[in-house]
This record gives C-alpha cells, structure tokens and sequence, in this order.
C-alpha cells in the first residue's frame, strides 16, 4: 500500500467496524502459540482475533479453507 500509516490505520479501523456490524459468529478458543483467542467472522469467513481480554489485536482472518495446512494456507 502507498499510503501514509494514518491512512493504512484508518482503512483497518474501518474493516474492523465492518466486521463488528457484520459478525455472525465469534468464539473464545485455543490457537497456539496464543492461547486462548476471542475470534469474530463475518458470513463469507474473513475475521479478525484479539487476545481472550481484548488487550491485544492479533490479526486478520481469511475464510476456512480444506485442508488448509497441508496447502500452506493458500488459496
């Protein structure tokens, strides 16, 4: 992205609100190496996780994907 980090900080405060408004699913789990996880999705499986007391933002998710691990994840 050719931005400023205001900018790219914004874009993702935005896909976070989105994915806040939209959420039809969200679980606490355990994701190694973080431990437990609180975990939101929208219907089409992109998502975004944060540390079970919400003090840390850990990243974005895309959709589920069979056999994901033996594919390293691409999809």
């Amino acid at each position: 992205m050719d931005c400023s980090n205001s900018d790219k900080n914004k874009l993702a405060m935005d896909v976070i609100c989105h994915l806040i408004a939209d959420c039809d699913w969200l679980n606490v789990h355990v994701v190694p190496p973080h431990g437990a996880v609180f975990e939101i999705r929208v219907a089409d499986g992109y998502g975004a996780r944060w540390s079970n007391d919400g003090s840390e933002f850990i990243g974005f998710l895309e959709p589920y994907m069979e056999d994901g691990h033996s594919k390293g994840w691409r999809h």
